[in-house]
């Protein structure tokens, strides 16, 4: 019998599309600040983790796999901390409003030289200054960024104007013109943005995702100019390479994700380098 309590909803696995019920509190997701509430499915319904965003009608607005690549040493020297732009009050309403997945989303955009639109909700719009400094903050210096964040009644009379090639709504990807966020492989950007959440979310955290997107600069810029002086490359040498140069292990995943930015940021052709990429993955598999 249903607990007067307790909400019943269908559930299904990102990973294997195996779905089930499962029985969540209506309390703390009808009275939630974020306006929606990310449920984590732990081996319930299938073999697999994932995390389910739900709104206040216990619509599931999201799923996303608990999946991460682990991300190489720092390439370069880290000076001394530096004073980031915010204060405690600040990382308060980062950690409370901006949800894992929309970062992950904004920042695959960014990597991939993708325009992207932020919708903020009525409700939330008063972030736009603080969105605008952590950006402008975690990526300077390195891979030039472009955006608009933009409110929602706004967007609906100047959507048509716009010209973005990804818009988000929060959990929601509202546009995707060439695919790099949609069904994408978030796993490098997922690492990210998980320490980040995880860590004391003050200086540290901030810091720490800054450091990991100017080694992502370093590395990537070393494989373009790679990709440009050498034929006859598959993604083993690059890796292989990369190794050597910065004293660094590097996933296959990673590499890949260098690779999609070598291409998509610095325009320089990889077509051939991609053929060999899924026996790779079988070798490792394999090993």
């Amino acid at each position: 019998m249903l607990a007067s309590n307790e909400q019943k909803i269908y559930i299904i696995c990102p990973v294997c599309q195996k779905s089930g019920w499962l029985m969540v509190p209506k309390e703390p997701i009808q009275s939630s600040q974020k306006g929606l509430t990310t449920i984590t499915i732990e081996k319930t319904i299938c073999e697999h983790t994932f995390i389910v965003y739900l709104d206040k009608n216990f619509n599931i607005r999201a799923r996303e796999q608990i999946d991460f690549v682990p991300a190489p040493g720092i390439t370069f020297e880290i000076k001394d901390v530096e004073t980031v732009p915010f204060n405690e009050n600040d990382m308060d309403l980062l950690q409370l409003n901006l949800y894992p997945l929309t970062f992950n989303y904004i920042l695959k955009s960014f990597f991939n030289k993708q325009s992207i639109g932020i919708i903020l909700i009525k409700e939330k719009e008063f972030l736009a200054e603080l969105y605008n400094a952590l950006f402008e903050y975690i990526f300077a210096g390195t891979f030039e960024i472009v955006y608009k964040i933009i409110g929602e009644d706004e967007y609906r009379h100047i959507k048509e104007d716009l010209n973005l090639d990804i818009v988000v709504k929060d959990v929601e990807i509202v546009k995707d013109k060439d695919k790099i966020i949609t069904d994408a492989d978030l796993g490098v950007v997922r690492g990210f943005t998980q320490r980040f959440f995880k860590e004391n979310f003050g200086v540290q955290s901030v810091n720490y995702l800054k450091n990991e997107i100017k080694n992502a600069y370093f590395l990537s810029n070393s494989v373009a100019e790679l990709v440009n002086k050498k034929k006859n490359l598959n993604l083993n040498k690059i890796i292989k390479s990369l190794e050597k140069e910065f004293d660094v292990e590097i996933n296959v995943r990673y590499g890949e994700f260098l690779l999609d930015i070598v291409k998509n940021y610095y325009g320089v052709e990889v077509k051939d380098i991609y053929k060999n990429i899924e026996f790779l993955k079988f070798k490792k598999l394999s090993k």
